[in-house]
């Protein structure tokens, strides 16, 4: 007899959990239908005081600073028991009809580089994706045809709405043509801005209703940064001189789009930041890190800063205290520019008996993530907390936030109409999908790149030589700066001689989505 063999068996591929369940009165059943109460029988009194704190074409103001508080709608004004999702068509549509007109939404990629309206880099969470795939890794065709979803994070079980995942240009489209008066703050994470970017230069009608979000965890190389990649998107030599013409297109073409860069706590002691923009190691020194780090986007056009004091009492809050301040100064280029208090509710609360309920946010790749108890989290999550910070005012919560301002209060911290309706002292598997999360998230991470120093100095060095350092030099050291900047890229032959802006045209169409 021959010996028995073990039989290998072969281990399933990790799923995003849950699958669909029916809509109760269109919406989703799972969150309690009393929870939304903090407005109480002050909904009309909230509703006629609209107009002082919110703005028609805000991003256009000559001085957002000038208007005074602002509330920006967070993730459109979505509704989980009237089944609208965050980020959706029907969010935008819910927010204009209640009287809204500035909202912050969010923005991923396709594989194409096709901006899209997503929160997360995964999209298990908010469509019926098993596969809880990156939206980098799905093409546009396919995510446009994704149904949103509403998820029970008890179970993962979700309720299917009759919302599908937007292109961020029609979605543009839509609100240019049918609410006017509405702006779009576009939440761009990681490097999604400079798809936006080629996007804005090929649909400049659209300019005018739309800023980006940048952040300082993805440009510590800042505007630089920014400018380097979109060089090397487009195949421009930041430093040759055949290429100059190019480079003036594309820098004329960014100084016209609005930004609001967001200078992060966290970020402001990372080596490769510190780097970039060197200065002292006291509190001083990192406030110059900070400032020169604000300033770079003064090549495009900043409505809207924000510069969030996490912890005071350190070195790194005292150093954002301190660019703060001198932002506020005339000839900063923020003078004009309201900043930023921005909110970040909880995404659902369980009932706890005898006390406050726990809550909860869903992470970037669809885990679920508990709010910390004390500290600078609870505020976010609090209407009213942050209520003396800046002008603009971003919350999930709009309704209540205006309430929190025109009573010059904190309202209590819950009851937003997103406790779920479980027994108090329900339990939650918060690792229920860690495996599939966890791989994300490493494909996600191995993806990043460094910036790339040297590039970003080529820029710097070619910047101050379009303006005007080059007129100073003799032809034979312009001609050896031009030798070395071949190592660098040159434009393809197809392109030499064409007409810059066809040229930019031309490649800010391969974002465009296909009929």
């Amino acid at each position: 007899m021959q010996p028995a063999t073990s039989r290998r068996t072969l281990k399933a591929a990790p799923r995003y959990k849950g699958h669909e369940i029916p809509a109760q009165n269109g919406g989703a059943g799972f969150y309690k239908a009393n929870d939304h109460r903090l407005l109480g029988d002050k909904r009309e009194v909230v509703r006629k005081q609209l107009p002082e704190f919110v703005h028609a074409n805000y991003v256009q103001a000559e001085s957002t600073k000038a208007l005074g508080k602002d509330v920006m709608v967070h993730r459109g004004l979505f509704d989980t028991h009237a089944g609208i999702p965050e980020n959706s068509l029907a969010a935008i549509d819910h927010a204009y009809a209640e009287g809204y007109r500035t909202l912050e939404m969010d923005v991923q990629v396709s594989a194409e580089g096709v901006p899209v309206l997503l929160h997360d880099f995964a999209i298990g969470r908010t469509t019926d994706d098993p596969d809880n795939r990156l939206a980098a890794q799905v093409k546009y065709a396919e995510l446009q045809d994704k149904r949103l979803v509403i998820r029970n994070p008890m179970d993962g079980n979700f309720v299917s709405t009759d919302q599908r995942m937007a292109g961020i240009e029609p979605m543009l489209e839509n609100v240019l043509r049918t609410k006017p008066g509405m702006s779009v703050v576009l939440d761009c994470k990681e490097h999604t801005p400079e798809n936006v970017a080629l996007m804005l230069i090929r649909r400049p009608q659209l300019r005018p209703i739309t800023a980006l979000k940048l952040y300082s965890a993805a440009y510590k190389g800042g505007f630089d940064e920014f400018f380097s990649n979109l060089c090397q998107k487009l195949q421009i030599n930041p430093l040759h001189s055949r290429d100059q013409p190019r480079r003036d297109k594309l820098r004329r073409d960014l100084s016209q789009i609005n930004v609001v860069p967001i200078l992060s706590e966290e970020v402001l002691k990372d080596t490769e930041l510190r780097a970039l923009f060197p200065a002292a190691e006291d509190t001083t020194g990192l406030a110059d890190t900070g400032t020169q780090w604000m300033q770079s986007w003064n090549n495009m056009h900043p409505i809207v800063a924000e510069v969030t004091v996490a912890n005071p009492g350190s070195d790194a809050g005292k150093a954002m205290q301190l660019t703060h301040e001198r932002l506020r100064q005339p000839g900063s280029g923020y003078e004009k520019a309201a900043f930023s208090s921005a909110y970040r509710y909880e995404d659902f609360s369980i009932p706890r008996s005898g006390g406050q309920p726990d809550y909860y946010t869903w992470g970037m790749f669809g885990e679920i993530n508990p709010v910390p108890s004390s500290g600078f989290e609870p505020q976010r999550g609090t209407a009213g907390a942050f209520r003396e910070h800046g002008e603009s005012v971003l919350t999930d919560r709009p309704d209540e936030e205006v309430l929190a301002l025109r009573e010059n209060r904190t309202l209590p911290r819950g009851h937003t109409g997103l406790e779920l309706d479980v027994p108090p002292d329900t339990q939650i598997d918060k690792n229920r999908d860690a495996e599939i999360t966890g791989l994300r998230k490493k494909q996600f991470a191995a993806a990043k790149q460094p910036p790339d120093k040297a590039h970003i100095q080529a820029v710097r060095d070619g910047a101050r030589l379009d303006q005007g350092a080059s007129l100073q030099l003799p032809p034979a050291a312009r001609q050896a700066i031009d030798k070395q900047a071949e190592a660098l890229g040159l434009l393809t032959d197809r392109y030499r001689g064409a007409p810059v802006s066809h040229y930019l045209n031309e490649q800010a169409k391969q974002t465009a989505p296909e009929e």
